[in-house]
């Protein structure tokens, strides 16, 4: 019976542990870099589309695309939480994410 009730304590804990991450600054500097990578590709592809050089379809598809990368890094830092120390940067990055989101659902609103 003890060894059963261990094994389930040890189960719930695993469990409450698979949903979060301790980001150090590293890898938090990654993900800042993800996000300016994302937001100078979304630069790009507005000068592209404003000089009609795509296609309707291919707008649509980049748009979700860009939106898709940013949500993406905005849940990956929802179950996340900073490491001992960064918490500043953690707090930078997440709210840059976000901004960077909500950005790109207005473009994806703009090209659908």
């Amino acid at each position: 019976m003890n060894r059963a009730v261990l094994l389930a304590a040890a189960f719930v804990f695993a469990l409450a542990c698979a949903g979060s991450s301790t980001l150090n600054h590293e890898q938090l500097t990654s993900e800042r870099k993800r996000l300016r990578s994302l937001d100078a590709e979304a630069l790009l592809f507005d000068q592209v589309a404003a000089m009609r050089h795509a296609s309707r379809s291919f707008e649509r598809a980049h748009a979700a695309y860009l939106h898709h990368a940013a949500r993406e890094i905005v849940e990956k830092l929802a179950k996340a939480r900073p490491g001992p120390g960064a918490e500043a940067d953690f707090q930078q990055v997440s709210a840059d994410a976000t901004r960077l989101e909500a950005r790109f659902v207005a473009l994806l609103l703009r090209f659908q």
